[in-house]
């Protein structure tokens, strides 16, 4: 039998542990400000809606009420059997918003289309 070679193995005093901090790049600090805003007056009708059914998307997170989110999830298959409405969750949703929109802008600004808003929104839950 032939002797084992001795392990080498690091000592606590020989592994130099330096922390770096580096900064956390997910994409756009603000994809909303890259969209181009030109052609598009803040007077505009709330019935042009062509700048809002084109263009660059950004993933979206919201929390939903776990029956709300399945109804709407069967209502979209059901529709998509019958060849009826957008087919996915996030054109149903993309729908609900312009629909409510438009109302929002009807009701609260005069028929006029909000202009865009590019700061944070308030996370959490809604003051009361």
């Amino acid at each position: 039998m032939s002797a084992k070679p001795a392990r080498n193995r690091p000592t606590a005093s020989s592994v130099l542990l330096v922390p770096t901090v580096e900064d956390l790049r997910t994409g756009d600090a603000d994809p909303v400000a890259e969209i181009p805003v030109t052609g598009v007056k803040e007077s505009a009708p709330a019935s042009d809606d062509t700048s809002l059914t084109s263009g660059p998307k950004v993933p979206t997170t919201m929390n939903l009420n776990v029956r709300l989110l399945a109804e709407v999830k069967r209502a979209i298959l059901v529709g998509a059997a019958q060849d009826f409405g957008p087919g996915s969750l996030s054109g149903f949703v993309e729908d609900a918003i312009r629909s409510q929109l438009e109302q929002y802008s009807k009701e609260l600004n005069g028929g006029k289309r909000f202009s865009p808003y590019t700061g944070e929104m308030k996370r959490g839950r809604p003051a009361k």
